[in-house]
C-alpha cells in the first residue's frame, strides 16, 4: 500500500529546477522593456518628466532626494551593467563567436547593438566604443566578471559626475 502512495505522490511533484540562465534572460528582457519605455518612449510625450513618473510609481509619496539617488545608483551601477553584459557580451557576442571564425565581426555586431540601445548621438557613439572594448575583453578572457566590473565602474563615474553637478 505504501508503494502505491509513493507512486501517486511522485506524479504530483512539481519539478522546480533552478535555472539561473533563464532567470537572467527573463530579468534582462524585463529590464530592456522598462528601459525602452522609461527612457525612449515616455520622453516623447509632451510635459513628461522621468522624476514625476517615478514618483507616481511610488504612489506620489515623493521619491526624492536620497531615495531617488539610491534608486538611480542601484539601477545604473549594479543592475544595468550585469543585465547588459549578460545580454550583449554573454549572449549575443558569445553566440556570434561560435558562428564566426574571427572575432572582429561578432565584436562589431554586439557593439553596434549595444550602441543602438543607448539612444542619442553621443550616447550611441560612447556605447559603441565601449561595446568594442568590452567585446574584446570578453573575447580575450571569456569571463563576464571583467566586463561587469568595467561597466559598473564607468557607470559609477558617470553617476558621481551627475551627483557633483546636483550639489
Amino acid at each position: 500500500m505504501w508503494l502505491f502512495k509513493i507512486k501517486i505522490l511522485n506524479y504530483f511533484k512539481i519539478k522546480t529546477k533552478f535555472n539561473i540562465k533563464m532567470i537572467m534572460i527573463s530579468l534582462t528582457i524585463l529590464y530592456l522593456i522598462v528601459e525602452l519605455i522609461l527612457f525612449n518612449v515616455l520622453p516623447t510625450i509632451p510635459n513628461y518628466s522621468i522624476y514625476v513618473f517615478i514618483d507616481s510609481i511610488f504612489g506620489g509619496k515623493g521619491i526624492k532626494g536620497v531615495y531617488l539617488l539610491t534608486y538611480v545608483f542601484i539601477v545604473t551601477v549594479i543592475i544595468a551593467p550585469i543585465l547588459e553584459e549578460v545580454v550583449y557580451r554573454g549572449y549575443i557576442l558569445g553566440n556570434l563567436l561560435k558562428v564566426y571564425n574571427k572575432p572582429i565581426i561578432p565584436i562589431v555586431i554586439s557593439a553596434l547593438a549595444f550602441g543602438l540601445i543607448h539612444l542619442g548621438t553621443q550616447s550611441s557613439i560612447n556605447g559603441f566604443i565601449f561595446g568594442l572594448v568590452s567585446g574584446y575583453i570578453y573575447y580575450k578572457y571569456s569571463n563576464l566578471k571583467y566586463n561587469v566590473l568595467l561597466h559598473s565602474s564607468i557607470n559609477l563615474v558617470t553617476y558621481m559626475s551627475l551627483i557633483i553637478k546636483l550639489f
